[in-house]
């Protein structure tokens, strides 16, 4: 993937293991504040470019 194609934030994430209804759900805090929750940090793709990265995914797929 080529990651000049792609506007990448570091945020901290949560994500819920032990729930009957949220399992699995992710949890991101984009909160304007200096101090964010204490949560381990992310790399996310906020921006991409759809078609480059439609070309990237066929290309690595067949092995190019």
């Amino acid at each position: 993937m080529n990651e000049k194609q792609i506007t990448l934030v570091e945020k901290p994430v949560k994500i819920i293991l032990e729930s009957e209804y949220a399992r699995g759900q992710s949890i991101a805090d984009f909160r304007p504040y200096k101090t964010l929750a204490d949560y381990p940090v992310h790399r996310i793709a906020v921006k991409f470019n759809y078609d480059a990265f439609i070309a990237d995914f066929e290309s690595i797929m067949k092995g190019r």
